[in-house]
């Protein structure tokens, strides 16, 4: 009898011991959604494979060392105090030649003028002509040296490549991270894009991609409105205004998110007909959206319209 509840009690060990490796493999094997607020806007980043939980902390931790050094707006950051290490100085590059190719379309010293709009501030203003032309005399990515540098226009991008190595050097096949629009999914993912019309972030359709960044640039995202006048953030470089597009969203699809974020913005700003032969020249597939309420896609993309409001050219 004492023999039989030696084993009975070695069986509820054993049942134990299993039970608790059982939970352990279940935490380790799991899916992990978290949201963030960083680099000024709001983020979300999921992570399905083992030990999930941790890698989320991990790509966090990373894109927020990213907004440390690269924050235009913060004086105790590495790119305003001059810090330039191997990521600021890639981004420099990216930012320079993405001038070249759009012929400065794209300029990464914008900063004086968007100091000057303050469009993502709390008090943003309709600057006067004169003001608008001495931040311009500022501004030229040509010339780096005591420049006022605003990295917001390709500084998500970034990061998000920056994470996504992260997830790599873990071996996570299935992932996504969306920081305010800019979107990589890792693994063959469903991406909506966003309807520019509508404020509540209602899908007009779905991009299908794998391991690519999808990345949109729009009129909508942030704005203000001035005596009847709406003025949103993408600034041309070249009047100092909003720029005047016939576009209301331009959305890249690539590889790599850095080039994803830079060209949706350049797409956006040329208007439909340049950008379409823009993207041809330069090999990017693209969903555009104009003011008609047709939409345009490159032939490589997977997009199907979920909104018969819009129109999908052929």
């Amino acid at each position: 009898m004492k023999k039989l509840i030696i084993n009975s009690k070695k069986i509820l060990i054993a049942i134990l011991i299993i039970s608790a490796v059982a939970v352990l493999l279940v935490r380790n094997v799991s899916k992990c959604t978290k949201n963030y607020f960083i680099m000024d806007t709001y983020a979300t980043i999921t992570v399905n494979g083992i030990n999930a939980q941790n890698i989320v902390t991990e790509v966090y931790n990373v894109l927020k060392e990213t907004e440390n050094k690269m924050n235009s707006f913060n004086t105790n950051s590495a790119l305003n105090k001059g810090e330039f290490d191997k990521d600021i100085l890639n981004v420099l590059e990216k930012g320079v030649y993405y001038g070249d190719i759009s012929n400065g379309l794209f300029d990464i010293t914008i900063k004086p003028l968007t100091e000057l709009w303050n469009v993502n501030g709390e008090n943003p203003v309709v600057p006067s002509d004169l003001q608008i032309e001495q931040a311009l005399s500022l501004v030229n990515y040509k010339n780096l040296d005591n420049a006022r540098i605003d990295l917001g226009g390709i500084a998500k991008g970034y990061a998000t490549d920056v994470a996504v190595l992260k997830l790599k050097e873990n071996n996570i096949k299935d992932a996504v991270i969306n920081i305010g629009g800019n979107v990589y999914g890792v693994g063959t993912k469903k991406i909506g894009l966003q309807n520019p019309e509508k404020k509540n972030g209602e899908y007009l359709g779905i991009i299908t991609a794998t391991d690519s960044a999808v990345v949109t640039s729009g009129s909508y995202q942030r704005y203000f409105e001035r005596d009847g006048e709406i003025y949103h953030h993408i600034l041309n470089p070249k009047t100092g205004y909003p720029a005047v597009t016939d576009l209301l969203s331009a959305t890249v699809i690539h590889k790599n998110a850095t080039d994803a974020d830079a060209l949706s913005t350049i797409l956006f700003m040329i208007g439909k007909d340049n950008a379409i032969e823009f993207a041809k020249e330069h090999n990017i597939d693209y969903v555009l959206i104009n003011k008609n309420k047709n939409i345009y896609c490159s032939q490589n993309v997977n997009f199907k319209l979920t909104d018969n409001n819009y129109y999908l050219e052929e």
